[in-house]
């Protein structure tokens, strides 16, 4: 009896070829997709699946307006004196840094300005120190006139003094013991006062230099009155006690003393 041989191989064959077509037509329209649209699209399961290739482009944005452009900022610059522009180096518009130069400016007026405030500057500077060198000889003159001033007032006071000394001797002398042991007054008492006599007489010119002798009706209307008593009585008491009135002559000593 014959054994008769099955051919399982072209049964294989076949549905592989039949996947390897399905294979080459899927890729076939995934390149014609890519190369349209930069993109894989897939369908899986009845949903479309887009693949993409990550890559770095330019995003262009334009925006369109109508208007004047300005500077936010603006600074003014000014000439601190008065010059005449020589010349321009910029333009409304142009960009500057620091360092350029902008303009340029005839100076010669200014020139002759500055020689004129040098001069003026060097004549005042002479005659400050002219000054000062005055001033410090002055000081020196006046040290001097102050000295001898101050020596003059030391001699004037020792022969006021001496004065007043001799005139109170005179009038002790004159007088006697006897008045002025009435009087209660020493031959320095009396100088005293009349050292003190002479003090006011210095003093009352300045003193009165400057009153307003003018006097209003008002003030004329004003009167005042002071009175100084002087007593005649003596200051010696006899043996009962009771004071011993001063002579005709203590008295007129007295008068003589007062003025």
């Amino acid at each position: 009896m014959a054994t008769v041989k099955k051919n399982n191989k072209k049964k294989i064959v076949v549905p592989i070829c039949l996947v390897l077509v399905v294979a080459i037509i899927l890729v076939a329209i995934s390149a014609k997709n890519y190369a349209a649209y930069g993109q894989f699209r897939l369908k899986t399961d009845g949903e479309e699946v887009t693949l993409s290739t990550i890559s770095t482009q330019n995003i262009i944005e334009s925006v369109n307006a109508t208007g004047d452009v300005t500077a936010g900022i603006t600074k003014e610059y000014k000439v601190p004196a008065v010059a005449t522009v020589k010349e321009v180096f910029v333009k409304v518009g142009d960009q500057v840094k620091k360092g350029d130069k902008l303009a340029t400016f005839n100076t010669d007026n200014l020139n002759s300005q500055i020689q004129s405030l040098n001069t003026n500057y060097n004549e005042s500077k002479a005659a400050y120190e002219s000054a000062a060198a005055s001033q410090a000889s002055a000081k020196k003159k006046l040290s001097a006139v102050n000295s001898k001033i101050s020596k003059l007032e030391k001699q004037v006071a020792r022969l006021e003094k001496q004065q007043a000394k001799e005139a109170a001797q005179a009038f002790a002398d004159k007088n006697g013991d006897d008045v002025m042991k009435k009087l209660h007054a020493t031959v320095e008492d009396i100088q005293d006062a009349l050292e003190l006599y002479v003090i006011q007489t210095k003093i009352y010119d300045p003193i009165i230099a400057n009153v307003d002798t003018e006097v209003s009706d008002e003030e004329a209307k004003q009167t005042s009155i002071s009175y100084i008593t002087v007593s005649t009585a003596g200051t010696e008491k006899d043996d009962d006690g009771k004071t011993i009135d001063l002579t005709d002559e203590e008295k007129a000593a007295i008068e003589t003393i007062l003025g």
